[in-house]
């Protein structure tokens, strides 16, 4: 896992380092959005979906505050699934979205739920663990899923409700390499499980 994490890259064609140094980067904009304001501004939503799909988002700035306010509320409360669900309502918006947009506002316990890094967990796990949420026809998670024998759920009620057994079963994983003189270095959060499962070839 600690040589898919170093070839990690996105946008696609950036290091590892300047990979991390963006997310980061983003994770920095949504706290100060958060501690200013409990919610999210237009210009942060926007980075974000940018960053994660290359395509600008045709969400209001109502939309995006009053969703991002219900959603960073239950995140602080621990509800994941509710904290995912409620940017679902933003136009638009699916799980993966939504996945990335609570996700990084805490890296240190939060990974984003994709369908790439969701198919080779199930594959790593030898049978489904958590459902897949639908990806592109032909994609990475389309042939992972072969593999793994399982399906890819498009339901995004469904998928929400599955966000937080997603995230405990990567915190276990982040948790045995932090106890390995190995790989403690190289996974110190949880997004660093993400982020190796994502770029597995």
């Amino acid at each position: 896992m600690a040589a898919s994490r170093a070839s990690y890259s996105w946008p696609p064609g950036c290091t590892l380092d300047e990979s991390l140094w963006v997310r980061d980067h983003l994770e920095a904009c949504i706290r100060r959005d958060i501690d200013a304001t409990g919610a999210l501004s237009l210009g942060t939503f926007r980075k974000v979906i940018y960053w994660g799909f290359g395509q600008a988002s045709k969400a209001t700035e109502m939309q995006v505050r009053d969703q991002s306010a219900d959603a960073y509320a239950a995140l602080t409360e621990g509800r994941l699934a509710d904290a995912v669900a409620a940017f679902l309502e933003i136009d638009g918006v699916g799980i993966s979205r939504a996945a990335k947009l609570v996700a990084l506002a805490d890296q240190n316990r939060l990974g984003i739920y994709d369908s790439v890094a969701a198919a080779r967990l199930n594959v790593l796990a030898g049978e489904p663990v958590v459902l897949v949420p639908a990806g592109r026809p032909g994609g990475r998670a389309e042939q992972l899923l072969e593999l793994a024998h399982g399906s890819a759920t498009k339901g995004t009620v469904a998928l929400a409700q599955e966000y937080p057994l997603y995230i405990e079963i990567l915190q276990g994983i982040r948790d045995r390499a932090v106890a390995d003189p190995d790989l403690a270095m190289a996974f110190p959060r949880v997004r660093d499980v993400e982020i190796a499962l994502f770029a597995w070839p």
